[in-house]
C-alpha cells in the first residue's frame, strides 16, 4: 500500500472514529449508553480498511430507551415539518 492509500485509509478511520464519538454524544444527550459502541475490528483489518461503526449489544431496557429517543426525535421532526410528509395516525 502506497503513501496515498495509507493517508486515505487513515482518513476513513478518523471519520469512523468521529462518527462513533458523535453518536455516543448524541445518545448520551438523551440518556442512552450503548456499552459496546466502537469500531468494528474486522472492517479495520481489511486491505484497504473500510471501517464500520459497531453498535454492539445492549440490555432490553437500553433498547427501549433508544427506541423512545428515536420515536421522540421522529415525532419532533414530523412536527417541525408541519406534518407535510404524509403523517397522521396509523
Amino acid at each position: 500500500m502506497g503513501i496515498a492509500e495509507r493517508k486515505a485509509s487513515g482518513e476513513r478511520i478518523r471519520e469512523a472514529e468521529e462518527a462513533r464519538d458523535a453518536l455516543r454524544a448524541a445518545l448520551s444527550g438523551v440518556g442512552v449508553t450503548l456499552p459496546s459502541l466502537g469500531l468494528d475490528c474486522v472492517s479495520l483489518a481489511a486491505d484497504p480498511p473500510y471501517p464500520l461503526v459497531e453498535l454492539g449489544r445492549c440490555a432490553p431496557r437500553t433498547a427501549l430507551r433508544l427506541a423512545e429517543a428515536l420515536t421522540g426525535a421522529a415525532g419532533a421532526a414530523g412536527g417541525a415539518a408541519g406534518g407535510a410528509a404524509g403523517g397522521g395516525a396509523r
